[in-house]
């Protein structure tokens, strides 16, 4: 995909691109090491078109790249259609598909090196500047998250198809607008990352800034025809996203989402851009989700809230007063807002911040600072100009070489999702959703791992989904697994019994919860109000055989034999190879005193796999009573007796 920016690549350029190539490849082999993270299953691996290799193509191109639970998220056709082709000759090998984002990364770290070098000239100030740019892109450890999950190859290609898009408008640009072929390429490279994914953007309005810094609107009709068509490209794709996307926001994931004033949501946003701020000089901890209540709403007058206004306020004013004075660190300040805008909490951004965010951005966060850090120590009078190179080359080691470190111990947490969350979770005590998501994963090992570390996964799930219960007490999720575990982990009738209320009391029209609660007020001979909640089942989801079988006992015993035996009937059919009818037909039979129709039924639940000691006492009694000894015997060695 990126041979494109292998075509210019000069002679006396290839030891910088190698050490690029080489840093990379130091900085993320490790990777390769790891399995599939986070939301990889939902992208990739429970992801029905993807797991049809070259087939499921076309449903990638014609539905939104996830759909679930009634909500759809944005259209990102191409890099999906990556992991099909991948399914499709390798399987589901994370290796392979690790290695692919590898590439793509290091791909991408020679586009920026293009771009620095050739397309702004950088090399023209300092010609170690655009190297150490591309180095500090390739090694920031805020990228971590982007190429050690697969399904964030999206960001990757995105942001690299972008980038050659400017490559090729400015191509357009420097051929006084004769070279139409670069300006279609330009397009072509447009649409392409914006079909991987949105993010791109604001790369439009880069390339016509960028345009104008330079001097190229004076081509005139050549510069605006081409600005204004991929203006145009890229907003008519955001406004096609907007449509496709069925997207509820909860105020778990953004505080936002709640319904804020404008001083509330000011103070989000000055406290999302000094995060990222504060990301780029100082990337850690790291953290695998963020949401409520990370960045709590606070007053606009809190000295955070406050201190962060001033500085990018100051940023804006800089980039600006730059641009107009022709400093090309303007350009890449005023990039990086157009980037970062879109994270900033604006609009909503669901999980309030993210390290993925700061990929686009960070580029142009890292050359401007760079730019600006050379032009103040440029100026600095010092006689002896070895020493300040010393000085320099030695604090860019040092830079380079910590950030190295970080982002190598980090993509060892992205092991699995497991390793992820374990490692983060310590500094996510009040976020929702990562506690939740926690314990789901630790539910999961519990009933997947051996006996012996069973009981400690599930405390540590129970721990983590009252911790995501305590922080939103109105969310129905972790309220309803933890009636889950105390039911059939603890077997704790009382407290299964308090959540699967709390949790139907939040969402009464959640039939998990209406199942499980009218379970409960089964079993605790509560039969009025187990009959109103099976009964209210049963007109929902009349073929489910988990409601029909126990609706039927529950009538029943509320004296509606009739009712029951229809109930029953039914169930007989939808489901003859299952225990459940037998059961409930042999049970009815039983309390009306037909002890031998009874056993006839019991005999084939127990043919078709039930195992309860209340059928093997009655068999065994009757067995045993007629003289059935044989049957007896056999029954004992069938229950293991």
């Amino acid at each position: 995909m990126f041979i494109l920016a292998l075509n210019r690549i000069t002679e006396d350029c290839r030891k910088t691109l190698l050490l690029l190539v080489l840093v990379c490849f130091f900085c993320y082999g490790n990777t390769l090491l790891n399995e599939y993270a986070f939301d990889d299953d939902i992208v990739i691996l429970n992801n029905v078109y993807v797991q049809k290799g070259l087939k499921g193509i076309p449903d990638l191109w014609t539905n939104p790249y996830v759909s679930k639970d009634g909500f759809s998220l944005d259209f990102r056709p191409l890099a999906q259609s990556t992991f099909a082709l991948e399914t499709q000759f390798f399987g589901n090998n994370p290796v392979v598909r690790h290695l692919n984002n590898l590439l793509l990364y290091v791909a991408l770290t020679l586009i920026v090196f293009w771009v620095m070098h050739d397309t702004f000239c950088i090399g023209l100030i300092h010609p170690i500047l655009p190297l150490l740019i591309s180095l500090l892109f390739a090694v920031h450890p805020s990228h971590t998250e982007v190429v050690a999950s697969v399904k964030n190859r999206d960001e990757i290609m995105s942001m690299g198809f972008s980038l050659l898009s400017l490559i090729y408008a400015f191509r357009f640009f420097r051929s006084d607008g004769k070279h139409y072929s670069s300006a279609c390429i330009a397009v072509m490279l447009m649409i392409l990352s914006l079909l991987s994914k949105s993010v791109s953007l604001p790369m439009a309005f880069v390339i016509m800034f960028s345009g104008f810094f330079f001097g190229y609107h004076k081509l005139g009709r050549p510069f605006y025809l081409l600005v204004i068509l991929l203006l145009v490209i890229a907003l008519s794709y955001f406004g096609v996203l907007a449509i496709i996307a069925k997207r509820q926001w909860f105020l778990i994931e953004n505080p936002l989402a709640g319904g804020a004033g404008l001083a509330e949501r000011l103070s989000v946003i000055a406290q999302s851009l000094l995060f990222y701020f504060k990301f780029m000089f100082y990337p850690y901890p790291f953290r695998f989700y963020y949401g409520y209540d990370m960045i709590p709403i606070t007053s606009v007058f809190n000295p955070a809230v406050m201190a962060s206004f001033i500085l990018h306020i100051a940023a804006v004013f800089t980039g600006i007063q730059h641009f107009l004075k022709r400093k090309i660190t303007g350009l890449f300040i005023l990039s990086y807002f157009f980037f970062i805008a879109n994270y900033s909490n604006i609009i909503p951004y669901p999980g309030i911040v993210s390290e993925r965010s700061l990929f686009a951005p960070s580029l142009w966060f890292i050359a401007g600072v760079v730019l600006l850090t050379y032009g103040m120590l440029s100026r600095i009078k010092i006689e002896s100009r070895t020493v300040l190179k010393i000085l320099l080359t030695t604090a860019a080691f040092i830079v380079i070489l910590t950030c190295c470190a970080l982002t190598l111990w980090r993509n060892f947490q992205w092991k699995d999702t497991y390793t992820l969350m374990s490692s983060d979770i310590g500094k996510l005590e009040n976020s929702v959703i990562a506690n939740y998501l926690y314990a789901n994963v630790l539910a999961h090992r519990a009933r997947t791992t051996e006996t012996s570390s069973r009981t400690k996964y599930i405390g540590l799930a129970k721990k983590h989904y009252r911790r995501a219960a305590e922080l939103a007490t109105d969310y129905f999720e972790p309220h309803f697994k933890l009636g889950m575990i105390y039911e059939y982990d603890y077997q704790n009738r009382d407290s299964a019994f308090y959540f699967f209320k709390k949790a139907y009391n939040i969402n009464p029209f959640d039939t998990r919860a209406q199942f499980q609660l009218a379970k409960q007020y089964y079993l605790k001979d509560n039969l009025p109000d187990a009959e109103r909640l099976f009964g209210n089942l049963y007109s929902k989801i009349p073929t489910d055989t988990l409601t029909l079988f126990f609706y039927a006992q529950v009538l029943y015993n509320s004296g509606k034999k009739e009712q029951a035996l229809k109930v029953n009937d039914k169930l007989m059919r939808l489901s003859p190879d299952s225990y459940y009818a037998y059961y409930n037909y042999g049970m009815m039979f039983k309390f009306a005193g037909n002890l031998a129709k009874a056993v006839g039924f019991f005999e084939n639940a127990v043919k078709i796999g039930y195992r309860g000691e209340d059928v093997y006492h009655v068999l065994l009694d009757y067995y045993l009573f007629n003289g059935m000894n044989d049957k007896a015997t056999e029954l004992q060695k069938l229950f293991g007796g």
